[in-house]
């Protein structure tokens, strides 16, 4: 069983790359455009800001 389902990773092997590809490129765009919609939001943060206030 194991190397049937080796063999079947290694025939699809282009698809599989092509798909984890598509994948990046989404996470990647999803990424850019909540951190540039939320203006100076840190790398990494997803866009979020953290303001502090003086509020009581």
């Amino acid at each position: 069983m194991t190397s049937g389902v080796a063999r079947m990773i290694f025939d699809k092997r282009a698809e599989i790359e092509r798909v984890f590809a598509e994948h990046d490129a989404l996470v990647a765009s999803a990424s850019g455009s909540l951190t540039g919609s939320a203006g100076s939001g840190a790398s990494g943060t997803g866009g979020i800001r953290v303001v502090s206030t003086d509020l009581p």
